[in-house]
């Protein structure tokens, strides 16, 4: 199982799909990597796949993810590095679904598990929870559930490995006072970003330094958006849903990615929003002013 191919592989990635060779190797059955956004732990799943496939310590690759749109990418990277189908039909080597999803195959999915040697990859573990039994958690509950169903090797991935409601994630363990989750090999940011595979985060503040706020018959001047809260005039929760700011804000932030795309033709952008009433508000908004193809999640 220690045999690795030249998959052209970042040296982190091959250093990961090196020891997680070793601990299955040992037995070991859950191997948990750490690595940060956009570093590629897809594609280093889908090379760790691939070398137990080709030496034939597995039958088949189970992925899940946390929405259609990264099962998507995943089913397309893991085929183009398979060289094979990933749509789970007759004779291909896997298949990727939602953690959604689990519910309505589950007896199939355990069928599988129970015949055939299964590596089972959870992309973004860290939307699965361990331990409580709200509806919020079925994820969690399914995915625990259905490993039980056999043997299966196990790799857990996430980019962010908490939960904002400080539950622990499914699947892991942890040790120590206060305890720490417990990792197989991290890769952070600040690795990435001395490798050059992530850049620096860099975060512009922007602001408005002539800002009227009209209140009935009077109009208030403010020199900042923190001026204007301050005196409770104006309310962050009302700028963020506001059409002028929102229109400002998103003209001046497709102007920096049609710049950056001059150099980078591949940049895409990210837009956080406050609400999902919010989020699509924002898509339409740039899908009719700007033409961009759109990935939710």
């Amino acid at each position: 199982m220690n045999k690795m191919q030249d998959l052209s592989l970042r040296t982190w990635q091959k250093n990961c799909l090196s020891k997680a060779l070793e601990v299955y190797l040992k037995g070991q059955q859950n191997f948990m990597c750490v690595a940060a956004p956009g570093a590629g732990k897809t594609r280093f799943s889908a090379s760790l796949a691939k070398s137990l496939l080709d030496a034939d310590h597995i039958d088949f690759v189970l992925c899940f993810a946390p929405s259609v749109s990264i099962q998507n990418s995943i089913q397309e990277t893991f085929s183009n590095i398979l060289n094979d189908r990933f749509d789970g039909r007759i004779g291909a080597k896997g298949l990727v679904i939602t953690y959604q999803g689990i519910q309505y195959a589950y007896q199939e999915l355990a069928h599988v598990i129970k015949n055939y040697r299964v590596l089972i990859i959870s992309d973004e573990i860290h939307h699965c929870a361990s331990g409580i039994s709200s509806t919020s958690n079925q994820w969690g509950q399914l995915l625990v559930s259905l490993i039980s169903e056999g043997n299966p090797l196990t790799l857990t991935l996430s980019g962010t490995p908490w939960r904002s409601d400080s539950t622990k994630i499914a699947l892991q363990s942890y040790s120590g006072e206060p305890q720490e989750l417990d990792t197989d090999f991290v890769y952070g940011l600040g690795d990435a970003v001395r490798d050059k595979v992530c850049r620096r985060p860099n975060l512009i503040l922007l602001d408005n330094s002539s800002i009227d706020v009209k209140e009935d018959s009077k109009t208030h001047k403010f020199s900042s958006i923190r001026q204007a809260i301050e005196a409770e005039k104006l309310k962050y929760s009302e700028l963020l849903t506001h059409q002028d700011s929102l229109t400002q804000l998103m003209t001046y932030a497709h102007e920096e990615l049609i710049r950056i795309r001059e150099k980078h033709t591949r940049a895409a952008g990210l837009v956080v929003a406050s609400s999902i009433d919010q989020a699509r508000r924002i898509s339409q908004f740039i899908i009719t002013n700007f033409n961009e193809r759109l990935y939710r999640s």
